[in-house]
Parts: C-alpha cells; sequence; structure tokens
C-alpha cells in the first residue's frame, strides 16, 4: 500500500532555481508586484519592507536593504518600475522563498 506523508523534501533542485529566474510568468507577476506596491508605498523603504514580509514572510536583512538601495539609486523615473521588477524577482528567486521551514 502507499501511504501519504506531510513531510517534504528540505532540498532543492536547479529547475525550480531556472523556472523562478527565467520563466516569463515569474517575470509578469514580479512586475505586477513592482506596479503594486508603487501604487501602494509612498517611499522606498515601504515598498522594500512591505515586498519582504509579503514575499519572504519576513522583514528584509541588511544586505537585501544595501542591495536595494544601490539599485534603486541608480534608477530614476520611468526606471522605477523597471528596479522594483527586478527587486521582486530576485525575491521570488530567492533560496528563503523556494525553501519552506
Amino acid at each position: 500500500t502507499s501511504r501519504t506523508t506531510g513531510r517534504r523534501d528540505l532540498g532543492t533542485v536547479a529547475p525550480q532555481a531556472l523556472f523562478l529566474m527565467n520563466h516569463p510568468f515569474v517575470a509578469e507577476e514580479s512586475r505586477e508586484a513592482a506596479r503594486r506596491l508603487l501604487a501602494e508605498c509612498d517611499s522606498d523603504e515601504k515598498r522594500l519592507e512591505t515586498a519582504t514580509l509579503r514575499v519572504l514572510g519576513r522583514r528584509p536583512l541588511e544586505g537585501e536593504r544595501a542591495i536595494a538601495g544601490s539599485l534603486l539609486a541608480e534608477s530614476s523615473g520611468e526606471n522605477r518600475e523597471e528596479a522594483w521588477t527586478t527587486i521582486l524577482h530576485g525575491l521570488f528567486a530567492s533560496l528563503d522563498f523556494r525553501y519552506l521551514e
């Protein structure tokens, strides 16, 4: 007989990472999430806080704040949505998003 268990393997495999990095669905969802953040939040700090809470279930780490800050410092006006799309895509492709604790 076969038995269903509630236990999930802790490992992740390359196809999962590749899907999250390269699939058009993930790219479009990242863009939509970025648009929502830009409309809902009035500061980049609030956007980063909201994004990491929604995607990863925690507050951003200092390293994440620094990386996002650098990316945002290089962007302006029209590029703002693209910068936030990149940040969201990075969160979706992260190990923290793929692993279940």
